[in-house]
């Protein structure tokens, strides 16, 4: 008679019975006899993978370059993410760089840091670091071992057969810029992406770089836009991402230094709803981009009222809301399609 030997191999987070009267757990696998129904239980190799975030303002090697006791800002987190792309476990650093996960199986894996914690088993966060702090660099070795060719807050791949204690980054605080930065934003306008911004106090600042990425991971510059005479900037991007296009804005100084704004996301989906509007109002009238068909448009008062207006429709999907008589103050725009009523708070100034 032939032995017959099953072997049933589980993955990290499976926990389910086979009906002999056991379970099977995580990070294990069981042999199971079927002429005896005798169980093996063998445990599969787990790792810690650890590391260290360093206030590290000379970039350079990944270090502690600011000659104190390290120290860098709270709510800070290290995400592991697997080959797959998802997340594993996302922790807090502490206050003084260190971080480490739960032990996992041995595989493949990168790190990345953010203030934004991410979520077991869905994609990795966006990366993004507090106001005033950019990163400059990661190093998958020893303290003042280098650094990797790109700085971007996310680890090299890491084949994990052994505890992995060297994955280091470098952060500092960004140089202030002779400039504010009010804010910077975008929207879909048709087959189009239109971002602006507003700057305030500007003073020996050269220009701006505007970079887009389809993972916030990885950026590339689309367009430079120098310094000028006035506070308002704007850029139209003609050929978005199909999906979810992240944008930042790099700041650079006359003397080559550097920060970037926070990252912003446009969805581009060529399937997707649309409804954007010119707000606030400009001499009474209130702009309206959207691929809704037939949309029914009513402006309320604060107080509920209903305001006349003329409306406009220019092409496809641009539509003009004229209030008959402007008056300042702030309104509610309802607009409603296929029997669903939306309403967004609009301002006439």
């Amino acid at each position: 008679m032939i032995h017959k030997i099953i072997q049933v191999i589980l993955f990290i987070g499976l926990n389910f019975s086979l009906g002999f009267g056991g379970n099977i757990f995580a990070n294990s696998f069981k042999s199971i006899d079927c002429n005896s129904n005798v169980f093996t239980k063998v445990d599969l190799a787990t790792v810690v993978i650890s590391g260290n975030i360093f206030n590290d303002p000379d970039g350079g090697n990944v270090n502690n370059s600011t000659g104190v006791a390290n120290l860098i800002p709270n709510n800070i987190y290290a995400t592991l993410v697997n080959f797959n792309g998802t997340v594993t476990e996302s922790v807090l650093v502490a206050t003084n760089g260190a971080f480490a996960f739960s032990p996992v199986v041995e595989d493949e894996y990168i790190v990345l840091i953010s203030i934004n914690q991410g979520d077991v088993n869905q994609p990795s966060p966006i990366i993004d670091l507090p106001d005033g702090w950019q990163n400059t660099g990661e190093f998958n070795g020893p303290t003042d071992g280098g650094t990797d060719s790109q700085i971007d807050g996310t680890s090299e791949l890491i084949q994990v057969n052994m505890d992995y204690s060297t994955i280091n980054f470098g952060i500092k605080s960004a140089t202030a810029l002779p400039m504010d930065l009010i804010y910077f934003k975008g929207n879909r306008v048709e087959s189009q992406i239109n971002l602006s911004w507003k700057i305030e106090n500007n003073k020996d600042f050269s220009h701006f770089e505007i970079e887009r990425s389809n993972s916030a991971i990885e950026f590339g510059s689309i367009r430079k836009i120098n310094l000028s005479n006035q506070n308002f900037y704007s850029f139209i991007d003609f050929q978005p991402i199909i999906g979810k296009n992240y944008y930042r804005l790099k700041m650079v100084d006359l003397n080559g230094s550097s920060t970037f704004s926070k990252i912003i996301i446009v969805d581009f989906e060529n399937d997707t709803e649309y409804f954007s509007i010119q707000n606030p109002a400009i001499n009474g009238e209130f702009r309206v981009f959207t691929n809704l068909r037939n949309p029914k448009f009513i402006l309320l008062s604060a107080t509920a009222k209903v305001i006349e207006t003329q409306i406009n429709h220019f092409g496809a999907n641009e539509f003009i809301i004229k209030m008959a008589k402007p008056i300042a103050g702030i309104y509610f725009l309802n607009f409603e399609n296929n029997g669903k009523i939306k309403t967004i708070k609009v301002i006439s100034p």
